[in-house]
């Protein structure tokens, strides 16, 4: 049961790692595509990461289903609960990314991003408030902490969408006969 265990979180913290980092390489890539402002490119890179993205997840719970006992099988449930620990390690990547950018590469983005929320709200807040929400979303979005929070919190829901449709073609129903031809397989050896 412990191998079994430990065999889980290694596939989970593996597929979610990888994941992860091609999430990073599309969202950099996206950033680079909206320097140059083509919006063909950009919706091109969109649509190519949303759908890379659910490939692996597939793939990933598809190889950790067909690894699994036969007897106990790898039911929808079991990879749904797959792909949300795949998500946990792909949000602490995102979180950690997303802190970098943030603070680091494209502060400016972040700013322009919270003016362009803040003008929504400038006549639905008294003048005080507007201030503290301008100051608290600012600081939220350059804590690591919150990011990272908000990362893991992020992709585990977004993964578990699209988990929903994956685990139901990667799933592997419990094979009820499979003791028993296992026995009769020995039995004809002897």
């Amino acid at each position: 049961m412990e191998n079994s265990r430990k065999y889980y979180w290694q596939q989970a913290a593996k597929g979610g790692t990888i994941i992860g980092f091609v999430t990073v390489g599309f969202a950099l890539l996206k950033y680079a595509v909206g320097l140059a402002d083509v919006k063909f490119w950009s919706t091109l890179v969109g649509v190519a990461d949303v759908v890379v993205f659910i490939a692996l997840l597939y793939a990933f719970t598809k190889r950790m289903s067909a690894a699994a006992d036969p007897v106990m099988g790898f039911t929808y449930g079991r990879c749904l609960g797959f792909v949300a620990s795949m998500m946990l390690f792909t949000g602490i990547i995102m979180g950690v990314y997303t802190a970098i950018f943030n603070n680091f590469i494209a502060p400016e983005n972040v700013k322009e991003t919270i003016d362009g929320v803040m003008l929504l709200y400038q006549d639905m807040v008294p003048y005080d408030q507007f201030d503290w929400m301008y100051g608290m979303l600012s600081r939220m979005m350059m804590n690591p902490l919150w990011l990272l929070f908000a990362g893991i919190i992020g992709y585990v829901f977004q993964g578990v969408f699209f988990g929903l449709f994956t685990s139901a073609a990667a799933k592997k129903n419990p094979d009820v006969f499979a003791d028993s031809r296992n026995q009769e397989d020995t039995d004809n050896r002897q």
